[in-house]
């Protein structure tokens, strides 16, 4: 049971570690949706004055279209980020922990002489038992971070492709 506990410690470990990956990943994607957003801004506006000035022909319309979900997608890109990052609701794990947390021992609230009478009359069964519902926790907190990863970096190639329009309907229609 030892090697047990010690694969589910590195199981653990390894879990942690791809969180502070992913917490990684989003906020460079968002720093990158904003110098996207800070870069295309003047074109954006440029294509919106001229959609409300000008004729309601063709590329003022598909102009306007392509910079509100241009904005959209920025938007949608932003916040998904910030969720991923900052959101780790406790939905989906088990409301049963075990009934002590030695080896995690957040919101343990016991005085010292407790908390070392329970560190020695704790069993392996009891260690493994923990370490079993900590790594099942962290997993379903790991899936979440991969789930909104996988959303954000979508909204962020949408937001490139459609600031690249942007920019090209700005030659096309705009002129240098």
């Amino acid at each position: 049971m030892k090697q047990n506990i010690d694969e589910l410690r590195n199981g653990y470990n390894n879990a942690q570690e791809l969180i502070r990956f992913m917490d990684t990943k989003l906020a460079f994607v968002s720093g990158l949706c904003c110098a996207i957003v800070a870069g295309v801004q003047g074109t954006c506006v440029e294509i919106c004055n001229r959609f409300f000035n000008e004729a309601k022909t063709f590329f003022p319309w598909l102009g306007f279209i392509v910079v509100v979900f241009f904005f959209a997608f920025s938007l949608a890109t932003i916040l998904v980020t910030i969720f991923g990052i900052w959101g780790r609701k406790k939905s989906g794990i088990p409301s049963s922990p075990p009934p002590t947390h030695i080896l995690f021992p957040i919101g343990n609230n016991h005085d010292y002489s407790a908390f070392k009478q329970e560190i020695d009359s704790r069993t392996e069964e009891a260690e493994y038992d923990e370490v079993c519902y900590q790594l099942y926790s962290v997993g379903i907190i790991l899936d979440k971070k991969m789930n909104r990863s996988r959303y954000a970096f979508f909204c962020l190639v949408a937001q490139i492709l459609l600031g690249f329009a942007i920019i090209l309907l700005r030659f096309i229609w705009i002129g240098s």
